[in-house]
């Protein structure tokens, strides 16, 4: 295939965690209305955009996210797409943790430093790069043009990361709730590793609350 493939990649709605500014990895919890709300409004933006196929990670606030932003279409389940696994640190807040050494020490290196019974940030990193080639070579191999993955914030940080046409370190990216990030490249460079050729971020619709990063 020589086409170029557009790439839009949405980080899920609002959930209880996010609201209270939590650790949210592989925990799986719903959307809260504000998230419901959020995402409808999402999906107005999102109606006159046709997408070939969407992709999602398997936790619920995202299959949530993928079915009320893309109604008429069937999502494909990509495992590999969830959020990094926090360990001993989900469920927590930084003010339950800021007196924590490890924690201050994790937050400074987050590639060199794991939380307790967390994934390695190489572990995590590997899982997505491995989610994204899946995604791409299904992309590659069916001739689409445009495709949606809906995921977590760390997800699409990294994505970004190694990806986006500008260059800058995971530390210095951020992924809002609801944020939407929309990639062009081309599809057999992409497979080899190569970066997207253009970016664009969407404005993000309704009212973000007590979000964070991950």
């Amino acid at each position: 295939m020589g086409n170029d493939l557009d790439v839009i990649l949405i980080r899920h709605g609002l959930t209880q965690y996010n609201a209270e500014r939590r650790y949210l990895g592989h925990h799986d919890l719903p959307l809260i209305e504000d998230g419901l709300n959020q995402m409808r409004d999402l999906r107005r933006l999102c109606r006159t955009q046709r997408v070939d196929r969407v992709f999602t990670s398997d936790l619920t606030r995202c299959q949530q996210t993928a079915a009320i932003v893309f109604p008429s279409e069937e999502p494909l389940l990509v495992p590999l797409l969830r959020e990094y696994h926090f360990g001993d640190f989900e469920g927590y807040r930084y003010e339950d943790l800021c007196n924590h050494t490890l924690y201050q020490q994790w937050l400074q290196q987050p590639q060199h430093i794991t939380p307790p019974n967390a994934e390695t940030f190489l572990e995590f990193t590997e899982r997505v790069v491995e989610g994204l080639k899946h995604c791409l070579d299904v992309a590659f191999n069916e001739e689409y043009t445009k495709i949606a993955l809906v995921t977590h914030g760390g997800v699409i940080r990294y994505l970004l990361s190694e990806y986006a046409p500008i260059v800058k370190p995971f530390t210095e990216w951020h992924a809002k709730i609801g944020s939407v990030y929309r990639l062009n490249g081309h599809a057999s460079k992409l497979r080899r590793g190569e970066r997207f050729t253009s970016l664009q971020v969407e404005p993000i619709t309704g009212k973000t609350i007590g979000f964070v990063d991950n």
